[in-house]
């Protein structure tokens, strides 16, 4: 027998309700239309007559697990429903094949690259799922420089690429006036790797780009160029990343076919800062955490649930979440953001032996 805890007061829920519970909720994700005793007695709990399964959803209904959205119609699903859903009755759903391959090449995408990662990552997880996903890194550690190397692809335009030891590669083009020869640049990226390596932007001061400066006059214009671009992409290593995806996914369910709510939704997509208060709400250790409906401490989303995961990668940690409607497909989701933080943890492709976990579809 499930006890649960309403407003500090105990309430039972037997094998049978427990069931019908599972059923209504089951198939309210799959199909959105309110769930009648008739469709739960033919699908789902077939030891049990019509009517008895109608009283038991009567006395659900009383216990606030379920609700009639209309007095003719059958009964959907309570935040508190869900609540009991996804914390006792939800089934662990296997990824198939596909799924997993899906988060395996994302995973392999560039595997030096954290922000790529994240952004391949993000964009897995709204395709595997088809709700809409975001990323958020903590911006906790401080990036150090490990590598920095010129490539002359002229005499006046070069490509920096700085290379951190958090496994970031960052790199940019940029023009000079003074002409630098391939050889220099050799040399140069040397000195600069041999002086900046180990230090973060912190530690990089006039004195370190003076002394730089001294020891090759004639690229004081390039070492100028590297300086700022190591300021602007340690800046940006160093706060807060946000990406997001699979918005447009959130418009081909009902719940938000009416335009005002798929212009609320899509309006904090395209917010940032939204994404980010939203998305570092806290998760505890490394488990999944799923807000429902009002539960998400005023975010402004209705009918909207938001699962949560930590995730690390080389020092780097932060968040990825899902956000869809409340029905959403939580076993699915959950098992997809499990599969891929898990498989982030000790290293990129340490996921690889779950893929054999996966069912063929």
């Amino acid at each position: 027998m499930l006890i649960i805890r309403k407003g500090g007061v105990k309430m039972d829920l037997n094998d049978r309700k427990r069931r019908i519970l599972h059923a209504v909720v089951q198939d309210y994700i799959e199909t959105a239309e309110p769930v009648g005793s008739r469709t739960i007695a033919r699908k789902y709990v077939t030891d049990l007559s019509s009517a008895t399964i109608r009283n038991e959803m009567a006395d659900l209904e009383e216990m606030g697990y379920l609700e009639q959205p209309h007095s003719s119609a059958g009964r959907i699903p309570t935040v508190l429903g869900y609540r009991v859903f996804v914390d006792s009755l939800m089934e662990k759903y296997k990824l198939s094949v596909t799924e997993t391959i899906r988060m395996q090449e994302a995973m392999n995408e560039r595997a030096n690259q954290f922000d790529k990662l994240i952004e391949k990552a993000s964009l897995a997880i709204a395709n595997v799922t088809n709700y809409a996903t975001v990323a958020v890194s903590s911006g906790k550690k401080r990036n150090r420089i490990k590598a920095v190397q010129l490539v002359p692809v002229s005499a006046n335009e070069t490509v920096i690429i700085l290379v951190s030891h958090e496994g970031i590669v960052k790199n940019k083009l940029v023009r000079h006036e003074v002409p630098i020869e391939p050889n220099d640049a050799v040399m140069l990226s040397a000195e600069m790797t041999k002086t900046l390596g180990g230090k973060s932007l912190r530690d990089i001061n006039l004195e370190t780009v003076n002394n730089l400066k001294n020891d090759d006059p004639k690229s004081t214009e390039l070492i100028d160029k590297v300086i700022a671009f190591i300021g602007e992409a340690c800046g940006e290593l160093d706060s807060h990343a946000v990406v997001s995806h699979g918005g447009v996914n959130l418009l081909k369910f009902p719940e938000y076919s009416n335009v005002e709510k798929a212009k609320e939704i899509l309006e904090v997509l395209d917010n940032k800062e939204q994404l980010q208060n939203m998305i570092t709400l806290p998760s505890p250790g490394n488990k999944v955490n799923i807000l429902i409906g009002d539960e998400k401490n005023g975010i402004k989303l209705k009918d909207c649930s938001l699962v949560l995961c930590n995730y690390e990668f080389n020092g780097n940690e932060g968040t990825i979440g899902v956000i869809g409607p409340t029905r959403m497909d939580y076993a699915r989701v959950v098992s997809a953001l499990e599969y891929l933080c898990e498989g982030m943890r000790p290293q990129l492709g340490g996921g690889t032996d779950k893929l054999e976990q996966g069912e063929e579809e």
